[in-house]
């Protein structure tokens, strides 16, 4: 069992994955004070994987700077700990920025978080109806949103290496 997080500076993203059997066990988007608490009274023992927040040669924003502090509070709380880098994840799914052949095409970038996001679908069950689903029949993906797909990546990401 793993606990991978997606810090942010008013809430994070965070998912509970069984590795033995390659399984949500559970996850969510909750105000950050609520996942401390839930590490604290039940995860500590849990090997975390946090993704840290990289200087990117820019100035820092009060966002980035509280994102770091909650990285760190869950850091202070979690026994096995390891921060994990953005560009690690992004590698991991192989993905790319567009070529200057699809530039000059008037091709898009597609934003990372996308095609982390189509990865991870397509690691689930090859399309969206079967990986996530709908109410009536929930795929495994089912409710996942937003900082939580970031999460399960790095959870992942740790399960395959």
């Amino acid at each position: 069992m793993i606990l991978a997080i997606d810090p942010g500076p008013q809430e994070s993203g965070f998912v509970l994955y069984d590795t033995k059997n390659s399984t949500i066990k559970r996850f969510g988007k909750v105000f950050n004070r609520e996942l401390e608490d839930m590490i604290i009274d039940e995860l500590q023992n849990v090997p975390t994987y946090i993704e840290f927040p990289q200087a990117q040669g820019c100035l820092a924003s009060n966002a980035l700077l509280l994102t770091c502090r909650w990285a760190g509070r869950y850091e202070a709380h979690s026994n096995l700990v390891e921060l994990i880098n953005r560009k690690d994840v992004v590698n991991f799914f192989e993905c790319h920025k567009r070529t200057r052949q699809e530039k000059a095409e008037g091709i898009k970038q597609v934003a990372f978080d996308t095609q982390i996001r189509h990865k991870i679908i397509e690691m689930f069950g090859g399309s969206k109806e079967a990986a996530i689903g709908v109410k009536a029949s929930p795929g495994p993906l089912y409710g996942v949103k937003a900082d939580v797909w970031q999460a399960l990546a790095i959870a992942l990401m740790v399960a395959k290496e």
